[in-house]
């Protein structure tokens, strides 16, 4: 019997010592329920899952260098992707080395001459402005393409020396109360095109384990004129959190936003795209999670429920 067996069949006992048959009946009927088996993705291992799909597995193991993903935004008039969306009726393992990854999953970046990023009110980008309330403006004549917005503001380019007005704003909330867990907007382009934003994780579970990394990053613009996008959202529901707290250069769960690293030009440069969203509801180990937060291995700062 392996620890994650262990944790259900105790889980199990600990109802029967507290005469709750229907709990136990419930655990039970879960540990078998998942319409969809188990997910085991192994080392070395690259699976990607369908968008917007809800799936429900039995469990999910992640192993050390396995990747999980999902296909990307495509704009179009029903306009899918990004969104990674699985409960878990047991447990949700990711092992040291393991991956989720959903950067750059989210709304595109504006391409091409004054493009601005698309975003979640209108994900077909705008021209010369700023797409609100998350897309980075596009560029023009006087200004460079601005960075997303989500849950911060892009920020605005620069353009000779003057602060413009075209970062992307904020939408949603940091609960996600409306029910709709958003993807990260796009940058605004200026010269060659800007960073997409990050996808969106929700997990539900039992117990999460999580040694490797969680990532929903907003991508980076391509060149020093264009913005970049913004980080996307994981929200996770379980009832018990676990991180290794000591290992602060590969365990982590971060939705940043895209930064312009490129040295500025004559006259400036673009935006940087504002960050994601994180939400983590559990029943224990919430001092952990704090302890997470302050080593920056969760980034940006969640909201704890």
């Amino acid at each position: 019997m392996d620890e994650f067996t262990s944790f259900i069949s105790g889980y199990i006992r600990l109802s029967l010592n507290k005469f709750a048959p229907l709990d136990i009946v419930c655990v039970i009927s879960a540990y078998s329920a998942g319409k969809h088996g188990t997910l085991l993705i192994k080392q070395n291992e690259t699976k990607t899952l369908q968008s917007d799909k809800r799936y429900e597995f039995t469990s999910v193991v992640i192993e050390s260098n396995a990747i999980l993903t999902v296909n990307e935004w495509v704009n179009s008039k029903v306009g899918t992707g990004g969104r990674l969306l699985i409960e878990a009726m047991t447990y949700f393992i990711i092992k040291k080395g393991g991956k989720i990854q959903l950067d750059s999953k989210g709304y595109k970046g504006g391409t091409g001459n004054g493009w601005s990023g698309g975003t979640y009110q209108s994900e077909k980008p705008a021209y010369h402005r700023s797409n609100r309330p998350g897309g980075g403006g596009g560029g023009g004549w006087t200004a460079y393409g601005g960075g997303g917005g989500y849950g911060t503001p892009g920020t605005t380019s620069t353009f000779a020396s003057q602060e413009g007005d075209n970062g992307g704003q904020t939408y949603g909330d940091e609960t996600f109360s409306s029910g709709c867990i958003h993807l990260g907007s796009g940058g605004g382009s200026c010269t060659e095109s800007g960073g997409n934003g990050g996808g969106a994780l929700k997990v539900e579970c039992v117990k999460f384990a999580n040694y490797g990394q969680i990532s929903v990053n907003g991508g980076r613009p391509k060149c020093v004129n264009d913005g970049g996008g913004s980080g996307g959202s994981v929200f996770i529901v379980c009832q018990e959190f676990i991180m290794d707290g000591k290992d602060q250069e590969s365990n982590f769960i971060h939705a940043y936003g895209g930064k312009n690293l490129f040295e500025p030009d004559a006259t400036g440069k673009g935006g940087d795209g504002g960050d994601g969203r994180i939400m983590i509801k559990c029943e224990t180990n919430k001092s952990l999670i704090m302890e997470c937060v302050t080593n920056e291995q969760i980034q940006p700062s969640p909201y704890i429920a």
